[in-house]
């Protein structure tokens, strides 16, 4: 009997220190699945806030790399200056298709970007002209031959991308720009007659008219743009060209000027009042077509005073 009540209390005893153990392990469970998920927490908020860091710092760069960058609004005839007060003018203009960062656009109001406009303009010319006093030398020439000559092309042209920077450093603003191609297509005719005479005397030049009109395209580009910097020829087509014959041309010239130091004194008398009848009517002339008719009547005029510059001439008013 005995026997038995002790079996029992050991049953009842063993029976509770599995269930302690049990308890135990529960506890030790639910402590176990606490800390994974403190753990689990911990590393969710670590990955957070790396990822809310590293779009941060994207964001950061990103704000810096679009401030820093210059992309203005460019076609293919767009070309633009840029100038920062720290480090000036850039060397070279922008263009449509070039990548640009510059550290000086973080500072705000540092840099300014001028856009210029290089769109081609086309023109063509005809011009008549004459070599330099040809109508007084034909005088001397049996015949009296023309001295004249006619020249025709058509010019494309543009402002010159190299010459940007040094416009904008001029004070040249876009706007302005335009004057200049229109100052240059006003002044491209008398400019072609006075090319024409000028190098009418180089034998080089005029080897070049009706044998080569290429290479005679590029004798003309180089000297329009040597006398127009800011302009840039991308095309010039000869039509046509026409000298008169530079030998009779330059042998009449000979003449006219042996003449005039081998003049006999009458001559000269008679000379000596043409010019100065002339000058007292130049004096009194009115208007450009009164001076016109003046220097028709006396062509000798502006010769002579060249030749003769100790004439003296009569004061206004004197006849």
């Amino acid at each position: 009997m005995e026997t038995e009540q002790k079996n029992k209390k050991e049953a009842r005893l063993e029976a509770k220190r599995l269930k302690a153990q049990q308890k135990a392990a529960k506890a030790e469970a639910k402590k176990q699945k606490q800390e994974a998920r403190r753990q689990k927490r911990s590393k969710g908020r670590k990955i957070f806030t790396f990822f809310f860091i590293l779009f941060l710092l994207a964001g950061g760069a990103a704000a810096v790399f679009f401030i820093g960058w210059v992309h203005p609004p460019l076609n293919g005839n767009q070309y633009a200056v840029i100038f920062s007060k720290t480090g000036g003018y850039r060397e070279t203009p922008l263009r449509a298709d070039e990548f640009l960062w510059m550290p000086e656009r973080l500072l705000p109001t540092n840099t300014t970007v001028l856009i210029y406009s290089v769109e081609p303009r086309s023109c063509s010319v005809d011009v008549e002209g004459k070599l330099p006093s040809g109508d007084i030398y034909s005088m001397l020439v049996e015949g009296a031959p023309s001295f004249a000559f006619r020249f025709s092309c058509r010019l494309t042209c543009r402002l010159n991308p190299e010459r940007l920077i040094d416009l904008a450093r001029e004070g040249v603003l876009p706007e302005q720009t335009e004057a200049l191609i229109a100052g240059f297509e006003k002044d491209f005719q008398p400019m072609i007659i006075d090319l024409i005479q000028k190098k009418s005397t180089d034998s080089e030049f005029v080897s070049l008219i009706g044998s080569d009109f290429s290479k005679l395209q590029d004798v003309l580009t180089e000297e329009i743009e040597a006398r127009n910097p800011n302009i840039d020829v991308t095309r010039l087509i000869v039509n046509s060209i026409s000298l008169p014959d530079i030998r009779l041309y330059e042998e009449a010239r000979n003449l006219y000027f042996r003449t005039i130091q081998n003049v006999p004194p009458e001559r000269l008398q008679r000379l000596q009042k043409e010019v100065t009848e002339g000058t007292a009517q130049l004096m009194k002339y009115q208007s450009l077509e009164e001076l016109a008719r003046l220097l028709e009547k006396y062509p000798i005029l502006m010769e002579y005073a060249k030749i003769n510059p100790t004439l003296e001439m009569p004061r206004n008013g004197e006849q």
